[in-house]
């Protein structure tokens, strides 16, 4: 199970000297997080890491306020800090000598030099830190990952072809006289977002 070998590695990191950096990459509700609310919420995660923080991340990627985000998760307190220095020695003090788990959710920032900024703000943790990132993107996964990326797929195209009968179709199963229509609802089943999205893209421009 994923939760399972994700929850391993974070327990027993290859290198626990460096902070761990865990991709979950998957299209959006395949349950990325899910499984990493199942990591965090683990038992044995929570008596392993002396701090855990969560952070929702989606368009925002200011490196500030995912500081000031940090500091809020860790505390449970609004952080009305406003100067950048004060921000990062409040998130050091937070984590100093402290084996943590940093959760960034939902991450869609492709700039290399904004994660190094915020990756370098949280190296003061104790040995056996981690970080569990959760995207939708392979070029983010691997910008902000240690190790090989962790794939949630989604269901097999003859499952979504069964599904997509289920939903289509009156009595959940396709007519005989609409056998024509078999080819497209295969197409529409096993279709990617990202192609649904080129396709819609496509339509507006006409």
């Amino acid at each position: 199970m994923k939760t399972e070998k994700i929850i391993r590695f974070l327990m027993n990191p290859i290198d626990p000297r460096d902070v761990a950096v865990i991709p979950i990459v998957g299209m959006g509700g395949l349950g990325k997080t899910t499984v990493s609310k199942l990591v965090y919420n683990d038992k044995r995660v929570e008596e392993h890491f002396e701090r855990r923080i969560w952070v929702c991340v989606s368009e925002m990627f200011d490196v500030k306020k995912l500081m000031r985000a940090i500091v809020e998760s860790a505390t449970g307190i609004r952080c009305d800090l406003d100067e950048m220095e004060a921000i990062h020695r409040r998130v050091q003090e937070l984590i100093m000598g402290k084996r943590f788990l940093l959760v960034l959710d939902d991450v869609r920032n492709e700039d290399h030099e904004k994660w190094d900024r915020l990756k370098n703000s949280v190296q003061h943790g104790s040995e056996g830190s981690g970080i569990l990132v959760t995207t939708r993107s392979e070029k983010v996964a691997l910008i902000m990952g240690t190790i090989t990326p962790y794939h949630l797929e989604g269901l097999s195209d003859d499952n979504c072809w069964l599904l997509f009968q289920q939903r289509a179709f009156r009595n959940g199963r396709l007519d005989e006289r609409a056998s024509n229509l078999v080819a497209v609802g295969k197409e529409i089943a096993s279709a990617r977002v990202y192609l649904w999205q080129q396709r819609l893209s496509e339509a507006h421009c006409r």
